[in-house]
């Protein structure tokens, strides 16, 4: 009898995260011409989902004050999934006018860490959820709604999170009608072990429900949470370029997963992601080893100068 061919692996959805976890760290803004440089280039290498902002105070999040000057732009790249991050169904509406195609409202799962970071604890998150899931119902729009539960590892002030409480709250967001359900190591302390238990515990939890990975680290210990992730059966990470980001509120917290790091660990693994990664190392190549966060964005802005005199016709079609 002959053996069944083996599966292959489920394609796996990289979202760039950095525009909006990585500058929300700035006191100030840096020009919108930059972030729109950032999603082109990303565009360029094969990436179709990225979280362009936050719409939310802009005193609170000042380098997030033009969220819709770059939705604006981002939107008209075709097959783009824009999303944003949204901290009240207030932010939620703006985000529905603009057509984006995902919202992700976060609800941390240490109310300190909560109050610190929005102003509300996870109960109080989860009533703008309730209030952005009708006022979807409502407008009648395609926009999907993702609960993002941070601190779902651990709490910088407070230690290890309750697997249980975290599992509770992914309960009641499925409940309140999210279309996913994106679970965060804010701090990257989380052993690849306890990434693969929660993942898997959330899969039973979730119905169903779309699962995704977001995670900080150094570059070793993110690669191996990440294949817990992978592992666990999650087919949706998210990344940011050179590792960018991390807790605004905590200072010498670890970056997120590099996107060049996990498009490399996927094309290891044959498994598919839609990425060019010669693309993505050229864009690592400007930003240099481990750039802060200004020198980021000038390497940006160098690369997509490059990369419009290599081909200026290509680069916003492809």
């Amino acid at each position: 009898m002959q053996a069944a061919p083996a599966a292959s692996p489920s394609p796996v959805v990289l979202r760039e995260v950095g525009l909006r976890d990585g500058l929300q760290l700035l006191a100030r803004p840096v020009p919108t011409a930059f972030k729109c440089d950032w999603i082109l280039l990303a565009y360029a290498a094969g990436v179709r989902h990225v979280d362009v902002g936050t719409y939310a105070d802009a005193q609170r999040l000042p380098a997030m004050a033009d969220t819709a000057e770059v939705v604006a732009f981002a939107t008209t790249l075709p097959a783009l999934r824009v999303c944003v991050q949204v901290h009240d169904a207030e932010g939620a509406a703006r985000a529905f006018d603009a057509g984006v195609a995902l919202v992700t409202l976060p609800v941390a799962a240490s109310d300190r860490y909560g109050h610190a970071s929005v102003g509300r604890d996870a109960a109080g998150m989860l009533r703008e959820l309730g209030r952005i899931h009708a006022l979807r119902e409502q407008r009648g729009v395609a926009t999907r709604i993702e609960a993002g539960i941070g601190t779902a590892f651990s709490c910088a002030r407070l230690g290890p999170t309750d697997p249980q409480a975290v599992l509770a709250l992914v309960r009641e967001c499925v409940a309140l009608g999210v279309d996913q359900i994106g679970l965060a190591d804010t701090f990257g302390h989380a052993e690849p072990a306890s990434v693969l238990d929660l993942f898997r515990r959330a899969r039973e939890a979730t119905g169903g429900c779309m699962l995704s990975a977001h995670l900080h680290g150094g570059d070793d210990d993110q690669l191996a949470a990440v294949q817990a992730a992978l592992d666990a059966g999650v087919t949706h990470l998210d990344a940011s370029l050179a590792g960018m980001g991390g807790s605004r509120l905590v200072p010498g917290t670890q970056g997120n997963v590099c996107l060049e790091a996990v498009a490399a660990l996927l094309l290891r693994r044959g498994v598919p992601a839609g990425l060019d990664l010669a693309t993505l190392q050229e864009l690592r190549r400007f930003a240099g080893a481990r750039p802060d966060a200004y020198a980021l964005f000038g390497a940006v802005g160098r690369a997509a100068e490059e990369a419009r005199r290599r081909y200026p016709l290509d680069l916003a079609a492809r």
